[in-house]
């Protein structure tokens, strides 16, 4: 009887460490990691006009950096963008440019629960923040859509729609 005993508890302490060694990760965990930037569009209506912004060319050095952060404390951002991108506002612009850019601040992932979208928020150092909605994520490509509103001197709040896709590293 003490060997069969023994038995089970061997096995039940075995399942415990099992069950616990699968618990599934936080959103925040599976999304932590450096990641290579594959698309970065956006496009907006300013003035009845609409403007579009497409990436030509994404430097290889252009990476963001998600890691998670100690326990109770923000999660860090950081990046470099470098990319050169076309603007064009037809008939009255179309141009090229280049964005380069370093990327500080924090970041943070919500569980959208049964219905929505799973969302990534980005808020940099100024605390401007962009939301993003995880339109897909495949544990190495995520496909973002998100908002970010500037002010511009002359026209005043620019919202730009953004389609960013990330890739981990």
């Amino acid at each position: 009887m003490k060997k069969n005993m023994m038995t089970v508890a061997i096995a039940l302490v075995g399942l415990g460490a099992t069950l616990t060694s699968c618990s599934k990760p936080s959103l925040e965990e599976q999304l932590a990691g450096s990641y290579s930037v594959t698309n970065y569009d956006q496009n907006a209506t300013v003035s009845g006009i609409n403007l579009t912004i497409t990436d030509q060319l994404i430097d290889p050095a252009t990476v963001i950096n998600m890691p998670l952060g100690e326990e109770g404390m923000t999660n860090p951002l950081s990046g470099v963008l470098k990319i050169d991108i076309r603007i064009l506002a037809a008939p009255f612009i179309d141009e090229t440019d280049v964005i380069d850019e370093t990327l500080t601040g924090t970041w943070m992932a919500k569980k959208a629960g049964d219905t929505g979208l799973d969302s990534l928020i980005w808020t940099d150092t100024d605390g401007l923040k962009t939301r993003f909605g995880i339109q897909s994520w495949d544990k190495t490509t995520l496909v973002l859509k998100g908002t970010l509103t500037e002010v511009d001197p002359d026209l005043g709040p620019v919202t730009l729609n953004q389609d960013v896709t990330l890739v981990k590293k």
